[in-house]
């Protein structure tokens, strides 16, 4: 059964019990071990980036010095640089935001984006529509979601 939200009030808090005032140790003691944890050097806050990924749930957390920043939620088709691994995590909003929305639909319910921005050289051409505190990956080709970015902002 799919998760009603209203996607906006995401932001800053969290979603589906997953909450932005936890650190890593707390994700992993909620959410069980992930599927894949990946490590790197953020260059642009010279700091330590994790991303913990749980494939079968369909969602990825992103760590910055042990606190949770971001959370990525997956559509199950290959977006960007995504090649399809994660399942679907099952949602529906209020306004009616699914996986199946194209970027005007979304456009029409929550008005332009701050920012859009095509990247044309990922593996799966996408534009990403940020808005405050939340952002959509739209493949290029069918215009669809392939994921949606919840922020702690």
């Amino acid at each position: 059964m799919a998760t009603e939200i209203n996607i906006q009030d995401c932001v800053g808090s969290g979603i589906d019990g997953i909450e932005f005032t936890w650190n890593m140790q707390t994700a992993l003691e909620k959410l069980g071990p992930c599927d894949e944890k990946k490590t790197f050097e953020n260059k642009y806050t010279d700091s330590e980036s994790v991303y913990l990924n749980y494939y079968q749930k369909g969602i990825s957390l992103l760590f910055n010095d042990n606190i949770l920043t971001s959370i990525f939620l997956y559509s199950g088709v290959p977006c960007g640089y995504e090649p399809g691994r994660f399942s679907c995590y099952q949602f529906q909003t209020s306004h009616n935001i699914s996986f199946d929305t194209d970027a005007e639909q979304i456009k029409s319910i929550l008005g332009n984006p701050k920012r859009e921005n095509p990247n044309k050289f990922a593996t799966v051409p996408y534009s990403t529509l940020s808005y405050t505190g939340l952002a959509f990956d739209v493949c290029l080709e069918d215009g669809k979601i392939g994921n949606i970015i919840i922020l702690n902002q």
